[in-house]
């Protein structure tokens, strides 16, 4: 009887024990949970995506439209944007031989050499020269046998013309003269048996030195120096011609290279506005970081200042290629732009080396 009292006993407990262990797997801790709640806490996203529209999204940050960065203005200094002068190359050469101070000197100066050797020959020019002379006198006579008149003096009177041609050549110092002279005289005289009476002298002189002066004397001396002279001054004047030709021509090309260019960085700077707007419309729809933008207005910048600077060459170019053409620095034409009509021409034909140097 004690044994199955025992054995109820002890199978109740177990029954008890297995409903107390079984209750506590079933029920939670919820200790851990919260101490652990901050790692366990969901984002936003998902907390929005499981409550619908209880919990609201963050607004996404607004974005700043990009202002339209203004075109660089190209209006240079002292130039007339409405006044333009077409400008060929030969005309630009032309104008330049013209107006150039320089030139003009170096003209002047073989004129001058040119004056001066022609008064030097001019010693070698014939010469012709005519004398007219005419005398009258009365003497008094103290007798009768001086052929006086009645009132006891004697008159005459000489008309003379003498002419004259001298020639000097330049080779062997010879000199060739010819003169010819006629005498007209009148009288009073009772002995004189015609009046009135003429006379005439012809003659030619030759004359030539022998040895000393022969080859050179002063005069062909002071010719050769000055034909010299002229000959410097004849190459000083074409090689300045050839100068400024040459400097025309540089700052003619330079200046058509300049505008060349210009337009090309303003080709440049329409292609990276374009970039940039391109950019802009990419950030927008968040195709492209923020970042890109800077980027795109780095490389603007630079090409802004690259227009810039070309601008500033076409101004010196075309300063340059004015100095050369204008003389008077008060002429209209500074303040014009020179747009050059000539374009450049490319060969590409081989040159050979023994024609080049026939040439």
């Amino acid at each position: 009887m004690f044994k199955f009292r025992t054995s109820r006993v002890f199978f109740a407990f177990t029954l008890l024990m297995f409903a107390v262990s079984s209750f506590t797997a079933q029920t939670p801790d919820a200790t851990p949970q919260t101490a652990n709640a901050h790692l366990a806490t969901p984002p936003a996203d998902n907390e929005a995506a499981r409550y619908g529209s209880v919990i609201p999204a963050a607004p996404a940050p607004a974005q700043t439209p990009q202002q339209t960065r203004p075109a660089p203005d190209l209006l240079r200094l002292g130039v007339e944007s409405g006044r333009t002068v077409t400008l060929s190359l030969t005309e630009a050469i032309r104008r330049a031989l013209e107006n150039n101070n320089d030139i003009e000197l170096a003209r002047d100066d073989v004129r001058l050499a040119e004056t001066q050797l022609r008064v030097l020959q001019g010693v070698f020019d014939p010469v012709f020269s005519f004398s007219p002379t005419y005398s009258r006198s009365t003497r008094p006579q103290g007798t009768s046998l001086g052929g006086a008149n009645s009132s006891g003096t004697v008159s005459s009177s000489s008309f003379t013309y003498n002419t004259l041609v001298t020639k000097q050549f330049d080779k062997n110092g010879m000199l060739l003269s010819g003169f010819f002279d006629n005498t007209r005289q009148t009288t009073s005289s009772t002995f004189s048996s015609f009046n009135p009476t003429y006379s005439s002298d012809f003659g030619v002189q030759f004359s030539m030195p022998i040895w000393r002066g022969r080859k050179i004397d002063r005069t062909r001396q002071g010719i050769r120096v000055q034909r010299k002279f002229l000959e410097q001054s004849d190459a000083d004047f074409r090689r300045r011609t050839i100068e400024v030709i040459a400097q025309v021509q540089n700052a003619y090309w330079d200046l058509v290279f300049a505008m060349r260019d210009q337009e090309n960085r303003l080709a440049n700077l329409s292609l990276s506005r374009e970039n940039l707007r391109r950019v802009e419309a990419q950030i927008t729809v968040g195709a492209a970081a923020p970042l890109a933008r800077a980027e795109v207005l780095t490389e603007l910048s630079n090409r802004e200042a690259e227009v810039l600077s070309a601008t500033q060459t076409v101004s010196v170019a075309e300063n340059n290629l004015k100095q050369l053409l204008l003389r008077e620095a008060q002429s209209a034409d500074w303040g014009a732009q020179i747009v050059p009509t000539d374009k450049p021409n490319f060969d590409d034909t081989p040159v050979s080396l023994p024609d080049a140097l026939t040439e």
